[in-house]
């Protein structure tokens, strides 16, 4: 108990001196999931800007490896976790490497909500070849970037299913949720904006989305305020995995090899994820 608190405190004073945030308040309480690499600090970003709170990480508190969590704490420990933290914060978030725990969780609470949030899998995995560090120390040798992006299409580590790193798992895991009840499906490529490569008039109704999910109405007027802090890296507010985040960069990193990899290995998930192949 007293290492959870420790955690949220720290978690609470890590915006001491933030980004200006419209400071709305809610009732509602949401459990925000996503596929790593797939703009987990934007919508987060986007939520704290919305009510002046970042979603507390679940992964940072059970994880063995700061940033790299592996899913194997017990339902119990997990629950009560999430009961402490709803109880000043009205997002939780995590990856879906944490998906067993969050529909054990949500049965026993159906009156929280589930933000789903995913990207195209072929620019998930240029920006998980990009962040990865370990790679080439794995393999032992200098690689070339069609080969990083081999080996995480491959899942070349043999990640296990509740590894942070398997992308096929939080994939189907991702797929399996947009059919529970009570969850908001949120794109990358909606999100992003023109400064990610998509559109202006997306990204506000994507903010407008959120906000109502959360029970929260926003003007035109704050609307604009949180799309124009929203992208990038900004003063008072640390995105510490943000790269790039355009949409469609994989085009300009894929092979022809890494391409008939992908359709082979994620190719049926990206489709029923909604993308094209």
């Amino acid at each position: 108990m007293k290492k959870i608190l420790l955690f949220l405190l720290f978690s609470f004073y890590a915006h001491a001196e933030a980004l200006p945030s419209l400071e709305k308040e809610t009732d509602e309480r949401v459990l925000m999931l996503t596929v790593p690499k797939s703009g987990t600090n934007l919508l987060s970003k986007l939520i704290y800007l919305i009510f002046g709170q970042d979603p507390i990480p679940v992964g940072n508190f059970f994880s063995s490896e700061m940033g790299h969590a592996i899913a194997r704490t017990s339902q119990r420990n997990y629950d009560r976790y999430l009961n402490l933290s709803f109880r000043n914060n009205p997002c939780i978030r995590s990856h879906f490497n944490f998906s067993a725990q969050a529909k054990k969780f949500i049965q026993k609470n159906p009156e929280h909500k589930v933000l789903l949030l995913v990207r195209d899998l072929r620019d998930v995995c240029v920006s998980t070849a990009h962040y990865r560090g370990d790679i080439e120390e794995r393999l032992g040798r200098p690689l070339t970037t069609e080969e990083k992006l081999t080996w995480v299409i491959t899942n070349g580590a043999g990640e296990d299913e509740d590894s942070i790193w398997n992308c096929a798992h939080h994939a189907r895991e991702a797929i399996s949720w947009t059919l529970q009840p009570n969850t908001l499906l949120i794109r990358f490529e909606d999100l992003c904006g023109p400064r990610g490569g998509s559109s202006l008039e997306a990204q506000k109704e994507t903010i407008s989305s959120v906000s109502q999910f959360f029970g929260v109405e926003l003007t035109d007027e704050e609307i604009e305020f949180v799309s124009e802090n929203l992208w990038g890296r900004s003063s008072g507010y640390k995105a510490w995995t943000f790269r790039k985040g355009r949409v469609g960069g994989w085009q300009d990193e894929f092979s022809p090899e890494n391409l008939e990899m992908f359709n082979k290995k994620l190719g049926d998930q990206q489709q029923q994820l909604g993308y094209s192949s």
